[in-house]
């Protein structure tokens, strides 16, 4: 008789197996100037344009860039963001130029879209004061901006004031100082899933032929309607833009689960979660309107917690990078890309540093079937035999001479 370990023994013997959830690259920000920002506007996230332009920039810079953002979290009241960036790197450090924001919030958590920024640009030679103020028991927000700097234009202070619920946000902007006196007025509407948006800069010091009325509007879906960055979601945005220019724009995201193979692993370790994202941004012109046709899509996989991949691709040029990031306190990104525009002939490349230690960590789980086969098998056949012996069959090139005759088969 051979003695044999008991099954409650065998079970304690096994290492105990789990899937590896890595925290998401990107952090969650509150996005402080969410009602300060225009529905259009580049920065503005009213249908994600700011989490696909984030796909399209992030660590696909070219030359150097670096940034810091950061908060004590004995006084999270104050922000300090710097960025120093050098596009043409075989130059120098001689176009390096940096920009420094820092904010200051008087209710960070509980209220914070109220806020107070000075921001100073060296590349512009600019400097900027600007505020936003949330009207206390009601969702509406006073922002204000005005330039302070000798190279700056004073006409380019701006005033807006926006009311926002869960179904409606209405708002405008205008710049007082200005003759012309230029406004934007904006009103966006719908679900989280279906969102509708339309936006007009007209003149209102009632001059006429100073500033013509044009009109933005645009139409956002995504099914589900969640914008959970932890989960799969797929959004699309149309944009017609002064009846001049149509945009499309879709982002993926996708949450698949994979198998382990790094060996420095946990034996325990069988699966491990990744997230790709990917989108693309088409625009071409409307009527009798010069503006030109452009296109780019991008591509990133997540491969760990410390390892992402990124690639892009446009009508001008091709760029890719590799990232790795570590989880200290502050977190430190640091990247190298590389970037070839195929119509000038000229590459370049890039090498990026961020750190920051605010922003929630997120984590997104997959979906529980997972690990799917893709390949199948079945027994051969008699027939399958019998060809799988012979040799592989050879093809003439007959162009222009009639039929071709393949070797065993007859005639083609």
């Amino acid at each position: 008789n051979h003695w044999r370990p008991s099954r409650m023994g065998a079970q304690a013997s096994r290492p105990e197996q789990f899937v590896l959830v890595p925290p998401l690259f990107e952090r969650q920000h509150v996005d402080v100037e969410r009602f300060t920002r225009l529905p259009f506007s580049p920065d503005s996230d009213l249908f994600r344009k700011r989490q696909l332009g984030r796909l399209f920039e992030d660590y696909l810079v070219s030359g150097f860039s670096a940034e810091a953002v950061l908060s004590s979290k004995q006084s999270p009241h104050s922000t300090i963001i710097a960025r120093f960036q050098n596009p043409q790197p075989e130059d120098g450090f001689g176009d390096l130029n940096g920009r420094g924001v820092f904010r200051f919030q008087p209710r960070p958590r509980s209220v914070p879209y109220t806020f107070g920024q000075l921001a100073i640009d060296t590349g512009q030679g600019e400097a900027n004061l600007s505020g936003c103020w949330k009207v206390p028991q009601c969702n509406a927000f006073l922002s204000a901006s005005h330039p302070i700097s000798k190279a700056s234009n004073f006409q380019d202070t701006r005033l807006g004031v926006a009311y926002s619920t869960s179904n409606l946000l209405v708002g405008g902007e205008t710049r007082p100082l200005r003759d012309a006196l230029p406004t934007d007025c904006y009103v966006a509407f719908g679900r989280q899933d279906l969102k509708a948006a339309v936006q007009c800069r007209a003149d209102l010091s009632g001059a006429a032929g100073k500033i013509a009325p044009s009109w933005t509007y645009g139409v956002f879906y995504s099914p589900g309607g969640s914008d959970d960055a932890t989960r799969g979601s797929m959004c699309t945005a149309v944009e017609v833009h002064d009846g001049r220019e149509l945009e499309l724009r879709v982002k993926q995201r996708m949450v698949v689960r994979r198998r382990v193979k790094n060996p420095l692993e946990d034996a325990g370790a069988v699966g491990i979660t990744n997230v790709i994202d990917a989108g693309f941004v088409v625009k071409t012109p409307l009527g009798g309107s010069t503006a030109e046709q452009s296109m780019k899509m991008a591509l990133q996989w997540q491969v760990n917690k410390n390892v992402c991949i990124k690639g892009s691709a446009s009508l001008d040029d091709v760029a890719g990078s590799l990232a790795f990031k570590s989880w200290w306190d502050p977190c430190v990104t640091v990247a190298v890309s590389s970037r070839f525009n195929y119509r000038t002939k000229v590459g370049g490349l890039g090498f990026t540093l961020n750190v920051e230690n605010i922003g929630r960590t997120l984590f997104a789980r997959a979906a529980k079937e997972g690990f799917t086969i893709q390949t199948q098998e079945s027994a051969a056949s008699q027939h399958e035999v019998q060809e799988g012996l012979g040799e592989r069959p050879t093809y003439e090139d007959g162009a222009g001479r009639g039929p071709r005759e393949v070797e065993g088969h007859g005639m083609l």
